[in-house]
């Protein structure tokens, strides 16, 4: 498989944060890992989130060693805390830069036509489930299926044409007569 260089330069930077792996294969091996489990971002983005995180997780490990002083325990934690901090905000940054994919089972939030099947979809579920609910649960959900009928009638409308009268057109007035409007509007 051929990598692109942004994708080769990633590795070469996660790849020695990978060293306690002892051996280089396995190393770039789980650095691509990394890379990938980002797999929508870039991989330079991917290479910092994941590196984030490993530097964050390192910084844990070395907090935890007995012979080191308290002030140092303190200073490796607030180091891990704050780079969990910055791997979670360039993770967010990087999900907004990518364009938006549609996932299976998801809804389009602009759909009103795709939100109204997927209620009609799951009226029919909790319609399928009655035979087996209690009287209880079947009373709930017979309330629900009303409530998603009525939403998914109410978006399959169209919308509304809201006809709005023409406008009279206003004479071109003079800006002295403009602001002569304005004060009796505002003193009114």
């Amino acid at each position: 498989m051929t990598e692109s260089p942004l994708t080769q330069l990633a590795l070469s930077l996660l790849t020695p944060l990978m060293s306690n792996l002892a051996d280089p294969a396995r190393a770039q091996a789980a650095a691509r890992q990394a890379i990938e489990a980002y797999g929508d971002a870039s991989p330079l983005a991917a290479a910092q989130i994941a590196g984030l995180a490993i530097a964050s997780l390192d910084s844990l490990r070395l907090s935890m060693q007995a012979d080191i002083p308290l002030k140092q325990k303190l200073k490796l934690r607030g180091n891990a805390a704050s780079l969990t901090r910055q791997s979670q905000r360039t993770a967010a940054l990087a999900a907004t830069r990518r364009p938006a994919e549609a996932k299976p089972g998801l809804v389009d939030p602009n759909d009103k036509l795709e939100w109204a099947a997927s209620m009609t979809r799951i009226a029919a579920e909790l319609e399928a489930k009655a035979a087996t609910a209690s009287p209880e649960q079947r009373k709930a959900d017979k309330r629900w299926i009303e409530a998603l009928g009525n939403v998914a009638r109410e978006l399959r409308q169209p919308a509304p044409i809201v006809k709005t009268p023409p406008q009279k057109p206003t004479p071109a007035q003079s800006p002295s007569a403009a602001l002569s409007q304005i004060a009796r509007t505002n003193a009114a």
